[in-house]
């Protein structure tokens, strides 16, 4: 593949563009579940608050799988009860939002979840002045165990105004056939007025400069905002240096150990978003 068609899809991969017209709902990155308060639901006796805390069921974790569309550092772990627990279809969250959700503008609903299983996923916006709706995700899961986005269009219903109450349903078999418990993992919802993705909330870091380039033996990486992590991968995207926990906006990098060739350096800020540069090693 050529070079700079690589270096192009690599940075589509990593969800790079700007996220332009959209409202982020919650990203977890805080440890918080922002404006959502969390309510268990379809969890049998974990639905019980005055049984089980909210914590048994969802948690604020570190990303368990920082890759392909989503690298950011944290996530909302969902375990899911199976029908030996009393899990039922609708399995999930119900949320009141403070602030209210305004679909106004933006009324499809994104967020992303990785699950160890392929079924339906839903999402809920409930008591607007609109009405009440629940609808499934605009294209089905394809992936197990790996990242991926979906949206929830409710534009042919007509909302719009403000909504205080919403649910997500990230596993939605009806009837249940698991019997035991499994966890989901989920990040990133947001309303949109595309059901394209938009990318994450904060721009990329895409201003940083790499030299020398042609290098030797050390990179130099300067100009970076909020960056945390740096990989220098391969053109077939194998991962062979990485510095985690930068706080600097300048790094020196060791390249010396790597054989001649072309190479890609990715920095990723404390979003998750992420910005490639192509360099040659001599």
């Amino acid at each position: 593949m050529h070079m700079k068609k690589f270096v192009l899809l690599v940075i589509l991969f990593f969800g790079v563009a700007s996220f332009l017209n959209a409202q982020v709902i919650c990203n977890f990155e805080d440890g918080t579940t922002g404006p959502l308060t969390l309510h268990v639901m379809g969890c049998g006796d974990w639905d019980n608050v005055d049984l089980h805390p909210v914590s048994e069921t969802f948690e604020i974790v570190d990303n368990p799988d920082q890759s392909g569309i989503n690298t950011s550092a944290k996530v909302l772990k969902f375990t899911r009860r199976g029908t030996d627990n009393g899990g039922l279809p609708w399995g999930g969250f119900w949320a009141g939002a403070d602030p209210n959700l305004d679909v106004t503008a933006n009324k499809i609903v994104h967020y992303k979840a990785w699950k160890p299983r392929i079924s339906p996923l839903k999402f809920k916006l409930e008591g607007g002045a609109t009405g009440t709706y629940e609808i499934f995700s605009v294209a089905a899961q394809t992936l197990t165990n790996a990242w991926e986005e979906f949206a929830f269009d409710f534009t042919a219903n007509g909302v719009s105004g403000d909504y205080p109450t919403v649910a997500l349903m990230p596993d939605f078999e009806d009837p249940l056939t698991i019997t035991g418990d499994i966890v989901i993992y989920i990040d990133d919802i947001y309303l949109s007025n595309s059901t394209s993705p938009s990318g994450l909330n904060d721009p990329a870091p895409s201003e940083f400069a790499i030299y020398p380039n042609p290098v030797q033996s050390t990179l130099y990486i300067s100009n970076m905002k909020n960056v945390n992590k740096i990989v220098v991968s391969n053109i077939i995207g194998q991962s062979l240096i990485q510095v985690d926990k930068i706080t600097a906006n300048y790094i020196e990098v060791n390249v010396s150990n790597l054989l001649k060739g072309l190479y890609i350096v990715t920095v990723y800020d404390q979003y998750g978003n992420a910005s490639a540069r192509k360099f040659m090693k001599e």
